[in-house]
């Protein structure tokens, strides 16, 4: 994590909001990625749980946290990093950021009620402030 190397607000922005909301949703909702199994499982919930702990590092030891431009900063990345991860999609059939079909889950998720292609990204465009938001008021500065 950058955040922890370098110490910058914008790379602390972006990883926690994506870092925390990511790994929780991938913990609690896991993926029908075709190879599930106990081994599979486990071994992505302690991934998800080191993106956590990576996070909880920079809150507790480096007292790094959010201000409300920090929601921004990570809203205009996403939307920027579309870009060329949607252009590498399209170029090479892959999916990744869920740009070219939603995520196929294992268990309801209650914040992707919509899984029709692209209504479902422009789902996630419009929760994604009250969401970051929750997740803001955890480590708020200001």
């Amino acid at each position: 994590m950058l955040a922890i190397y370098t110490r910058k607000q914008i790379f602390f922005d972006i990883g926690y909001f994506f870092g925390i909301s990511g790994a929780l949703l991938g913990i609690i909702t896991p993926g029908n990625d075709g190879i599930y199994s106990l081994w599979s499982n486990l071994t992505a919930h302690f991934q998800h749980s080191f993106i956590i702990i990576n996070i909880m590092w920079c809150v507790s030891a480096l007292n790094m946290g959010c201000t409300k431009r920090s929601i921004l900063n990570a809203f205009l990345f996403l939307n920027i990093m579309i870009i060329p991860i949607g252009l590498f999609d399209i170029l090479t059939g892959q999916n990744y950021f869920f740009l070219m079909k939603a995520p196929e889950l294992l268990v309801y998720n209650p914040l992707l009620p919509i899984t029709a292609w692209p209504w479902y990204i422009l789902w996630i465009e419009f929760i994604f402030f009250p969401y970051c938001y929750i997740f803001y008021l955890a480590v708020r500065k200001d």
